[in-house]
């Protein structure tokens, strides 16, 4: 997924996006301080959870532009260029503008040693102060408590919290108590809190780790619309951003279809795209499935992933599982990680692709999952960009 289009591609593609991840915010709140950003009349809104904070923070942004307002959008990752991982009105930032941010930045980058998710905030946070949105939507990447955009120079913000469950155990702590306590670590002093619906465990916790805080959850009667519109876990996304975006604008946000982010049960004919990373954000893609039949799954996780439970689970639902690899991602699981699975593992993502689309009927389902960047890989031979 990193290409050497851009300015900033260029610089990092030696040290990629997963290289120089120190549990500090001391280099981003440095560099931030240089640009003396000033939020007057910018209202923040920061999205943490395990999953659902791509599509949230997307139905957050529609809903805010269908009611006028002017909205910027940070999340990742991408699926074509990197460009749109920051976005001004539902647009994605121009490769020129993109190019001219970063360079720009270039003198603080090298000299706070940013990394690749450090910088992209950064300029970020430059763009912001130039066409000055009415609301900055902020997804973070991993974690909450030392993420990038965590950093302390917003007067205010919105926190909001979608599902929780196990991920990134390596850097977040195995437990869930664990990382739920690194998530509403971007709460600070903030209320109220925006949280989806979660289980009753998890819900209390929340209510212990923020016991000054006005912890605010969508109604079951918000839920029952969104099921309406959206399957499995979306329609909990949904409903958890009308909730959100009824407050900021002090009236009902109302209820209409939005668009998905791209490989969020993205379809193209009987292939479905959607990069459920984890066992939690499997559980509930399955539930879509409803009557199809699903024959083949194509699937790369990445190496920190439990991956054979993963499979043991996905294998419930379909009988041949084939095992790939995420191109150009330093993460990735391997031939050597992937060799004691029982599944077939073919390398090379495209060829995977081939071989299950040869061996299905029109009737029957192909599902892409696993991993975003996976999705985002296939995703151009599945629309004809490439053969």
């Amino acid at each position: 997924m990193l290409q050497t289009g851009t300015h900033f591609e260029k610089y990092f593609a030696n040290a990629g996006e997963f290289v120089n991840l120190e549990l500090t915010l001391a280099r981003i709140e440095a560099a931030c301080r240089a640009l003396s950003p000033s939020f007057g009349g910018i209202r923040v809104v920061h999205i943490a959870g395990t999953n659902g904070k791509g599509s949230t923070s997307y139905f957050i942004a529609q809903l805010l532009e269908q009611a006028g307002c002017k909205t910027m959008l940070f999340t990742s990752p991408h699926t074509t260029t990197i460009c749109e991982r920051i976005k001004y009105r539902l647009t994605d930032i121009p490769t020129l503008a993109f190019d001219s941010l970063f360079d720009s930045l270039n003198l603080l980058v090298a000299k706070y040693k940013l990394s690749f998710f450090e910088t992209l905030f950064l300029m970020v946070i430059k763009f912001c102060m130039e066409v000055r949105p009415d609301f900055l939507i902020l997804e973070t990447g991993l974690g909450g408590r030392y993420d990038a955009t965590n950093a302390d120079i917003y007067p205010a913000k919105t926190p909001v919290i979608t599902s929780i469950s196990q991920d990134h155990k390596d850097i977040l702590g195995a437990k869930i108590s664990d990382i739920l306590q690194e998530k509403l670590a971007i709460a600070r002093d903030n209320s109220p809190v925006f949280v989806a619906n979660n289980p009753d465990f998890i819900m209390s916790k929340c209510r212990e780790a923020l016991p000054n805080a006005e912890i605010i959850t969508p109604t079951a009667n918000n839920v029952e619309f969104a099921k309406v519109i959206y399957n499995e876990p979306y329609c909990y996304n949904y409903a958890n951003a009308h909730n959100i975006v009824s407050w900021l604008l002090g009236r009902d946000a109302g209820f209409s279809l939005l668009k998905l982010p791209p490989c969020r049960q993205e379809w193209f004919g009987n292939v479905m795209l959607d990069g459920a990373h984890n066992i939690s954000g499997l559980l509930s893609l399955v539930k879509s499935f409803k009557n199809r039949t699903l024959k083949f799954a194509i699937v790369s996780l990445t190496a920190d992933r439990d991956t054979k439970r993963y499979l043991s689970l996905l294998s419930k639902w379909v009988s041949n599982i084939i095992l790939t690899t995420i191109p150009n991602n330093q993460r990735s699981i391997t031939a050597v990680t992937a060799a004691d699975l029982p599944c077939e593992f073919v390398e090379n993502p495209t060829d995977a692709l081939k071989y299950a689309k040869a061996r299905i009927k029109a009737s029957e389902m192909l599902l892409i999952t696993g991993s975003l960047y996976l999705c985002a890989y296939l995703r151009p031979y599945l629309i004809g960009q490439k053969r």
